[in-house]
C-alpha cells in the first residue's frame, strides 16, 4: 500500500502584521508632509480642509506652515527675518555686538520664537505705514520690559530685517557676502531712543536717519501726575 507522503509546513504567505503597520505609518506620515508642504502657498479648499484635519499632527510635531513657514525663497526683499533688538545703556549704537537679540538663545522653530519674530514684523509694518503712535507704544512696551522684567536699562530699541543671500553670493561670492550675518544684509526698519526717569518710567523718541523725530510716548506710574 503506498504511503501518503508527509507535509511540510507551509512557508510564510507574506509580511508580519508588524511590517504592515509600519508600511501605512511612513505612507500617512509622507502624505501629511506632502499636504503640509504642498499648502502652505496658495492652498486650495481641499487642502485647507486636510490641514484642518491633520493639523493636530503637524504641530505635535512643528510642521505646521501656520507655525513653520517652509517654502522655496528668492531672497527678494520679501524674504527676510525680522529682529527686535536692544542696546543696553552705556553701549555704542555702531557696534553690531553690543545689541541683544530678542529671543537671546532657544529654539529658532519654537512658538515663542516665532511669536516674537511676528512682533517684530508687525512694527516693522507700522513703521512703513508711517503710523508712529503704535511703533512707538510697541517700542515703549518692549523698553520697559527689559527695564522692569530684566533689569536692564535700554538706550534703544530697533527692528531690523534680515535680507536672505542669494544662491551665487552663497557659493561664488565674496568672503562678505558668504557671510549672512555681514551688515549689509541688515536694513533697519524702525529704530527709537529709551528715556528712563528717576521713577522708572518709559518714554521712546523715533530715531530717523537725520534726527530724532516724534514726541515722546512715555509709560506713566499710577499716581503719577
Amino acid at each position: 500500500m503506498a504511503k501518503t507522503p508527509a507535509s511540510t509546513p507551509s512557508e510564510p504567505s507574506g509580511d508580519s502584521p508588524l511590517h504592515a503597520v509600519i508600511s501605512v505609518f511612513l505612507v500617512v506620515h509622507l502624505f501629511c508632509v506632502f499636504v503640509a508642504l504642498s499648502a502652505n502657498w496658495s492652498s486650495s479648499q481641499l487642502q485647507q480642509r486636510l490641514l484642518g484635519v491633520l493639523r493636530p499632527y503637524l504641530q505635535l510635531l512643528n510642521f505646521d506652515p501656520n507655525l513653520t513657514p517652509y517654502h522655496l525663497t528668492h531672497a527678494t526683499i520679501d524674504d527676510v527675518d525680522h529682529r527686535l533688538e536692544i542696546l543696553p545703556a552705556g553701549r555704542s549704537v555702531e557696534n553690531d555686538r553690543d545689541w541683544t537679540v530678542l529671543p537671546e538663545g532657544g529654539f529658532r522653530g519654537a512658538p515663542s520664537y516665532k511669536r516674537l519674530q511676528r512682533f517684530a514684523k508687525t512694527i516693522a509694518v507700522l513703521a512703513e505705514q508711517e503710523n508712529d503712535d503704535a511703533t512707538a507704544e510697541l517700542a515703549r512696551s518692549t523698553g520697559a520690559w527689559a527695564q522692569h522684567q530684566r533689569g536692564v536699562t535700554p538706550r534703544q530699541v530697533r527692528v531690523r530685517k534680515h535680507l536672505l543671500q542669494t544662491r551665487e553670493a552663497a557659493f561664488a561670492g565674496t568672503a562678505t557676502a558668504r557671510d549672512p550675518n555681514d551688515a549689509s544684509y541688515f536694513t533697519t526698519a524702525y529704530a527709537a531712543n529709551v528715556l528712563v526717569d528717576a521713577r522708572g518710567n518709559v518714554a521712546v523718541v523715533k530715531v530717523s536717519g537725520r534726527r530724532d523725530t516724534a514726541l515722546p510716548t512715555a509709560e506713566r506710574s499710577e499716581g503719577a501726575e
